[in-house]
């Protein structure tokens, strides 16, 4: 599947448009989203940004004219909300990592016991 993107392959930049990499917006980029909105002020944009990341596609999704909290409850809180399950997605994959970092230092720790550095080792 990987050769089919290639630069000499029939399919090249048809695959993904052409766009290799798309970045997370930065606090800047997702200001532009509520520019011309009466409700969102410094305070209502930085909650947004910390709610919805920089992610694009989460702030098209939003209705400037109505209040932030608002949004935040329709898209995100209430049953069958459009982004409803990118929360417990978030979740899942923080308690993943969260394992698997537990797991390395259990593994570590064990190594350790098994293999216990003397201070004869540490010093050749």
């Amino acid at each position: 599947m990987a050769a089919l993107g290639q630069a000499r392959a029939s399919l090249f930049r048809r695959l993904n448009a052409g766009i290799s990499r798309l970045d997370s917006l930065h606090y800047e980029g997702v200001v532009a989203f509520y520019a011309n909105s009466p409700h969102y002020g410094v305070i209502e944009k930085l909650l947004m940004y910390g709610v919805f990341g920089g992610t694009p596609r989460y702030h098209a999704l939003l209705d400037t004219s109505r209040p932030p909290a608002e949004e935040i409850v329709a898209l995100r809180m209430q049953p069958r909300a459009v982004l409803e399950n990118e929360v417990w997605a978030k979740l899942k994959q923080l308690l993943r990592e969260a394992k698997a970092r537990a797991e390395e230092t259990l593994d570590q720790a064990i190594a350790d016991a098994l293999h216990p550095i003397t201070f004869a080792d540490a010093q050749a």
